[in-house]
């Protein structure tokens, strides 16, 4: 396989191109509110990280809105250009100018390669502080997280505020209609583990900015 989902497809290898017409917009749901909000900080020219969860359906969203040649978007499994996967299949992409060996991905990274990095949270607190590592009684780890963020210009923390039976959607007139909020809160008094440092990012004068389901924070 070379995805969850995807056991062989030529475009994924690089073997084939395909048309900005054969690819389908995802569905107009609150995942999809939260990254076109987090497309509008792109701009002409920018190079980007997009991370596991709602921040990859910005590919989608770029492709869907004609403005995806405009940027360089990346991921972490080595992916340069082109249209990063969404959902299940996220890791491969269509179209990309170049796959790097994921340690040159890192080093580009970590060399100050990107102007934003789009990535997912699992709790935030007052301080801007993000934990993706550990929460509940699940030890993640951080993976590349640490790498991404540190090395980007500007952060972009997307997800929603609450989760676990979250029933969220657009009401089709503009605005938000949230059936039923979830049962646990993701914005706390103060994280299990701090995996990104609020206080170090606004000591190094990063960008920093949060997109959830119902509000933009900025650090």
């Amino acid at each position: 396989r070379q995805t969850y989902l995807t056991r062989q497809s030529a475009a994924y290898a690089g073997d084939l191109r395909l048309a900005d017409r054969s690819m389908q917009p995802i569905p107009f749901d609150i995942r999809k509110v939260i990254a076109r909000r987090g497309a509008m900080e792109l701009f002409p020219g920018a190079v980007v990280n997009l991370g596991f969860g709602v921040s990859n359906g910005i590919s989608a969203v770029a492709v869907e809105e004609g403005f995806y040649r405009e940027v360089t978007l990346t991921v972490e499994q080595g992916i340069i250009g082109g249209v990063p996967a969404v959902g299940k299949d996220a890791g491969a992409g269509v179209n990309y100018d170049m796959m790097a060996d994921q340690p040159y991905q890192f080093d580009f990274y970590d060399g100050g390669g990107l102007d934003i990095a789009y990535l997912s949270f699992a709790e935030v607190d007052a301080a801007g502080n993000v934990n993706v590592s550990r929460y509940g009684k699940s030890v993640n780890g951080p993976g590349g997280f640490i790498n991404i963020s540190q090395g980007a210009r500007k952060v972009v923390f997307s997800g929603t505020l609450t989760t676990g039976g979250l029933d969220i959607a657009p009401d089709g007139k503009g605005g938000l209609d949230l059936r039923q909020d979830g049962r646990t809160q993701k914005w706390v008094g103060e994280v299990g583990q701090v995996t990104f440092n609020g206080a170090y990012a606004r000591e190094r004068g990063q960008e920093v900015m949060y997109i959830t389901d119902r509000a933009v924070f900025r650090l």
